[in-house]
């Protein structure tokens, strides 16, 4: 079944993940890791630290035109 312009729209608006987040103590500090898993697609993308994770999904809807209603 093809999709609607409408759907279409609106699967530009919307972005699906699965989120995994682990600590890693490295020399006594505590540092955040994180894995992304891009719904359907199953893209995994990893990340070492928080603000790289932030800045990847800032640079995903940054990157998206949304249509004028």
């Amino acid at each position: 079944m093809e999709e609607t312009p409408e759907q279409k729209n609106q699967t530009l608006q919307r972005q699906s993940y699965l989120l995994r987040l682990w600590a890693v103590r490295i020399q006594g500090q505590v540092t955040w890791h994180a894995a992304l898993v891009k719904i359907p697609q199953g893209e995994t993308q990893g990340f070492t630290g928080l603000e790289s994770l932030f800045e990847y999904l800032t640079n995903q809807t940054v990157a998206i035109e949304l249509p004028i209603k």
